[in-house]
């Protein structure tokens, strides 16, 4: 039997998506509460936990470091199955994008290179 509550967290990054099965050993319920990244804070209502092993659940709008599992109404858990997760990536540039920033600023550098000020003279006969 698990404890109650169980939280899952991750040491560096965030998670963008969380799936998991809970294997109830008895009727009950269940709320999450997220910490961290954009879902700080956030709490769900309770759903419904059956003892038939087949409580399917999964978050995946917003991020976030770790999430706390609280079982109430008499639920017992007997574990948590077939959980996977991913982690939130920062966008990185491919290489195509920056070859073409970078011709683009030797385009420019090279067009005000050479430009040159015309230079007006005035002469008084």
């Amino acid at each position: 039997m698990l404890n109650n509550p169980l939280t899952f967290s991750i040491n560096s990054g965030l998670i963008s998506a969380l799936e998991f099965n809970i294997d109830a050993l008895t009727n009950g319920k269940v709320f999450f509460t997220f910490t961290g990244g954009n879902s700080d804070g956030l709490v769900t209502s309770s759903y419904t936990l059956d003892k038939n092993g087949n409580n399917f659940f999964n978050a995946f709008d917003g991020t976030f470091s770790s999430v706390k599992m609280t079982f109430t109404n008499g639920a017992t858990v007997a574990d948590v199955a077939q959980f996977r997760l991913n982690t939130a990536v920062a966008a990185v540039p491919e290489p195509a994008t920056w070859a073409l920033m970078l011709l683009g600023f030797a385009s420019i550098g090279f067009t005000i290179r050479r430009r040159r000020d015309k230079v007006v003279r005035l002469s008084i006969a």
